[in-house]
C-alpha cells in the first residue's frame, strides 16, 4: 500500500516544475515537460499539483502571467494590446476578458484604481515551513478598546464579483484607503442552510454619525482578545481556523465568544498564495 505524501514532500516533488513554470511565463509551457521534471505521468502530476497548490497547472500559469501583467499595467509603460501579445493573448480583447475574470476589472479600470490585490505570487516564494497551514504565537489575553469601521458588509465568498465591485467602488470614493491597511472582520453565524459566512471589509473610522451613501458601519465593543499568527492561504485560514483555534483556546482555559467578529489585517498585498495573517479573536474564560 502506498502511503500518502506529506504536504512538504509533495511540494518538494513539485519544486522543479514550479521553477520550470516561472521560466516559462513568457513562452509556451508543456505540461508533459513539467510532469517529467517531477518524475510523474501527466495525469498524476496534474492531480498532485492541483491538490498541493490548490489550482490546476494551467490555471496557475494563467494567474501568474496575469499577475505579472497587472504589475506592468500599474507601471503604465505598455498599451493593453502590447501586454496582451506579450503575455500570450492573440488580441487585446482576449487579454481584457481574461484579466477581468481574474481581477473583476478590465485593465483600464485596474490601472485607474491602482490596487495591487488578488495577485498570484510565485509558489517558489512560499517557505518550506509554510507548506501546510499552522497557527502559532498566541498572545496573552488583553483588554482592547471598542473599534469603529466604515466599509462594506458582505457574505459568501470574498472574491465574489459583485462583492469585489463594491469593494473597488468603496476604495475609489475613499482615495486614502489606497494608502491605509484595510481590515477584514469576519464571523460564522447559524442559518437555515448551516453556518453562514459574513465579513466586513473596511477602514478604521473616528465618527460613524455620517456614513457615505452605499457604505456600512461596524462597531465592535470593548472586549478581551487574543491574537494568533496564522501561516497559510486565505482559503486555508477559513477552513482551518475554527476547529484548530477552539482546541488551542480550550487548552488555555479560553473559548471564543459566540458570534463574535474576528479581525484580520493582511500583511502586504492580498495574494492567492500562502502568507501570514494576524487573527484577533474575542475570547472569554471557561
Amino acid at each position: 500500500m502506498r502511503l500518502k505524501e506529506t504536504p512538504e514532500a509533495s511540494r518538494a516533488r513539485l519544486q522543479a516544475a514550479l521553477e520550470l513554470f516561472e521560466d516559462a511565463l513568457e513562452r509556451p509551457a508543456s505540461l508533459q515537460e513539467a510532469a517529467w521534471s517531477a518524475c510523474l505521468s501527466p495525469f498524476h502530476f496534474h492531480r498532485l499539483f492541483t491538490r498541493t497548490i490548490g489550482t490546476t497547472p494551467a490555471a496557475y500559469l494563467r494567474e501568474r502571467r496575469l499577475s505579472r501583467a497587472a504589475g506592468e499595467i500599474l507601471a503604465g509603460e505598455r498599451s493593453v494590446a502590447e501586454l496582451g501579445f506579450r503575455w500570450g493573448y492573440g488580441s487585446g480583447e482576449a487579454f481584457s476578458r481574461a484579466f477581468r475574470e481574474q481581477f473583476f476589472l478590465n485593465p483600464g479600470e485596474y490601472r485607474r484604481h491602482g490596487l495591487p490585490i488578488f495577485l498570484r505570487e510565485s509558489e517558489l516564494s512560499c517557505p518550506e515551513e509554510v507548506a501546510g497551514p499552522s497557527c502559532r504565537n498566541m498572545s496573552a489575553p488583553s483588554r482592547v478598546p471598542a473599534r469603529r469601521m466604515v466599509g462594506l458588509f458582505l457574505h459568501g465568498k470574498n472574491d465574489h464579483p459583485c462583492n469585489m465591485r463594491r469593494l473597488y467602488e468603496f476604495l475609489e470614493r475613499h482615495p486614502e484607503g489606497r494608502r491605509q491597511r484595510w481590515i477584514i472582520a469576519d464571523r460564522y453565524v447559524p442559518s437555515a442552510s448551516g453556518m453562514r459566512y459574513e465579513f466586513f471589509v473596511g477602514l478604521d473610522a473616528n465618527d460613524l454619525a455620517r456614513i457615505p451613501e452605499g457604505l456600512d458601519a461596524l462597531e465592535i465593543p470593548e472586549r478581551d482578545e487574543v491574537a494568533v499568527d496564522f501561516l497559510g492561504s486565505v482559503d486555508e485560514l477559513h477552513e482551518f481556523l475554527p476547529g484548530d483555534i477552539d482546541v488551542t483556546l480550550h487548552g488555555c482555559g479560553l473559548e471564543q465568544t459566540p458570534l463574535s467578529w474576528k479581525l484580520e489585517r493582511p500583511r502586504g498585498s492580498v495574494r492567492w498564495t500562502r502568507c501570514a495573517f494576524r487573527q484577533q479573536l474575542e475570547i472569554r474564560g471557561i
